[in-house]
């Protein structure tokens, strides 16, 4: 697979994305397709919430020619890319683990305030969220082959 096929939508520099939509859209058609061509059983999961209504941190990006700026996660850049998203996966009919739903009707309970990060509670809430997904779409696979 290529290496430049970045997903990641939001970047380090405020207002500004490290992948825009329209590549992040061209990005993940070309890495689902490259994916279903293995033969892979695929399933996408959602990004989960920024917390409203954005976190600001400080850090040094991981690309050494990214300027160093307080990274920018929107809620509105999560929709957005979520969206565009769920259309790419749908179009190519790859289940969603909607993530962000999930994790929306407790963020309370399971993320660190003004951080997009989960608590270690929180973080087994998400993980056994994805392994009931994926539980149930193994059961599916073997109901339908009998």
């Amino acid at each position: 697979m290529r290496a430049d096929l970045d997903v990641k939508g939001w970047g380090w520099t405020a207002g500004e994305h490290q992948v825009p939509l329209t590549e992040y859209i061209s990005n993940l058609c070309e890495i689902v397709d490259i994916l279903a061509a293995t033969g892979a059983e695929l399933l996408w999961a959602t990004t989960t919430p920024a917390p409203h209504p954005h976190t600001r941190k400080q850090g040094k990006p991981p690309n050494p020619d990214w300027p160093t700026n307080p990274i920018q996660y929107q809620t509105k850049d999560v929709i957005r890319y979520n969206e565009a998203a769920t259309g790419v996966m749908r179009g190519r009919g790859v289940p969603i683990n909607d993530l962000y739903g999930f994790a929306l009707q407790r963020l309370h309970e399971i993320q660190h305030p003004q951080d997009v990060h989960f608590s270690d509670a929180g973080s087994a809430v998400i993980g056994v969220r994805v392994a009931v997904v994926i539980k149930d779409m193994l059961k599916q696979r073997e109901g339908s082959k009998l």
